[in-house]
């Protein structure tokens, strides 16, 4: 899921810096790039969202927990979430283009997305909380620190560049907002992917390191020809 949604989140942030670059020397941009950057970031925001909600509440970590898909009250909320954030992106879509391409997400629709992440964030602090308080593992505790750090800084990268922005000139605000947001959430990304690593941290405390995995690798760094040999 996360590879997906980075996949999403770069080939995104690519034509949106082409649009960008195209704008400051012909003043209109490529229109059509920057909507198919805002449906690409959209569905890689939905990625991460899912993702994201399944594992602060201890999905894939605590073998207690079911995946997200069963689980009815957390499928509600990301279904509801999903409908929420592709709503608002359409209607932002709505609005004048050259307004658009000027002031992007200085409307309603946009701050309504701001209000969205925020709440996003304080939901997953909220299950975090009940996770590692119910948590004995120092070694499950110690993931969810660094997963916390990574979850914040890619809800709060939007929100916060969007309060900075004001402080810019009306014609370089969709320059902070888009760079800005975009070199964060790569950040919140990295360092994600770096907890997720099969000989990572992820890797010892999950649920799914307990498996037979055709491919899974121990400690010791046999592999693949560790499992033929125990064959």
């Amino acid at each position: 899921m996360l590879t997906l949604a980075m996949g999403l989140h770069f080939i995104s942030a690519i034509l949106m810096l082409i649009h960008l670059w195209r704008y400051s020397a012909n003043g209109e941009g490529i229109p059509m790039f920057s909507v198919l950057s805002e449906v690409l970031e959209m569905l890689a925001q939905c990625q991460m969202i899912w993702m994201l909600l399944g594992i602060s509440v201890g999905w894939t970590v605590s073998s207690n927990s079911s995946h997200p898909i069963r689980d009815k009250k957390l499928l509600l909320i990301n279904v509801t979430v999903t409908v929420i954030h592709v709503l608002l992106v359409l209607w932002e879509q709505s609005y004048d283009e050259s307004h658009y391409t000027y002031h992007i997400h200085e409307n309603l629709p946009g701050w309504l997305l701001v209000s969205l992440r925020i709440g996003l964030a304080l939901l997953i602090s909220y299950n975090l909380h009940r996770t590692t308080s119910e948590e004995r593992s120092a070694l499950k505790k110690d993931f969810y620190h660094g997963f916390a750090i990574g979850c914040h800084l890619w809800f709060f990268a939007f929100p916060m560049l969007m309060v900075v922005a004001i402080f810019f000139s009306e014609y370089h605000r969709l320059k902070v907002v888009t760079v800005g947001t975009t070199v964060i959430q790569t950040a919140s990304m990295v360092i994600l992917s770096r907890l997720f690593l099969s000989r990572s941290l992820y890797w010892e405390v999950s649920s799914l390191s307990s498996t037979t995995l055709p491919f899974k690798r121990d400690r010791g760094g046999g592999g693949f020809m560790t499992l033929l040999n125990n064959h």
